[in-house]
């Protein structure tokens, strides 16, 4: 089961949204036709999703699944390989991206494996809940919990 966040998941929980809001306020306020709004509605949700998603891309991510063990990408670890976990909030551009940065064992090198953090929503957001990504990996390997690093960094 893939635990860590997608592309398709940033763009129904962090692009769609203001699309759509954006969309909603423009066919209010001005007099274009349908066709033109979904035209404006495309292109604007795709060049949103292109720079959120070329950002993220650019860093090498790769995906976390569990269930036989824990996979990143196609390397299968142990609980033991993993050396430490930090959550990651990037602010460098105007939007924050939050990863998830493990230290594994791969070898007998220690390797920074980055995965996408599952968006949450603006309502979780609020509330401060922790991460999907780690409450599931945390249900399932609950010794992990002890290598989890608790600062967050930019």
């Amino acid at each position: 089961m893939r635990i860590s966040g997608n592309y398709f998941d940033r763009l129904v929980t962090n692009v769609l949204p203001y699309s759509i809001l954006g969309i909603v306020l423009l066919w209010f306020c001005s007099k274009i036709s349908m066709s033109e709004i979904i035209i404006i509605f495309t292109g604007f949700t795709g060049f949103l999703w292109l720079m959120d998603t070329l950002i993220l891309y650019f860093k090498k991510v790769k995906t976390l699944r569990i269930g036989d063990g824990i996979y990143f990408g196609n390397v299968r670890v142990t609980p033991q390989d993993i050396l430490g976990i930090k959550p990651v909030t990037d602010d460098r551009y105007r939007r924050s991206f939050k990863t998830i940065e493990f230290i594994v064992l791969v070898n007998g090198i220690d390797e920074k494996i980055t995965v996408i953090d599952k968006p949450m929503t603006v309502i979780e957001d609020i509330f401060g809940r922790r991460s999907k990504t780690l409450r599931l990996l945390f249900k399932t390997y609950p010794e992990l919990k002890s290598k989890f690093a608790f600062k967050h960094d930019g």
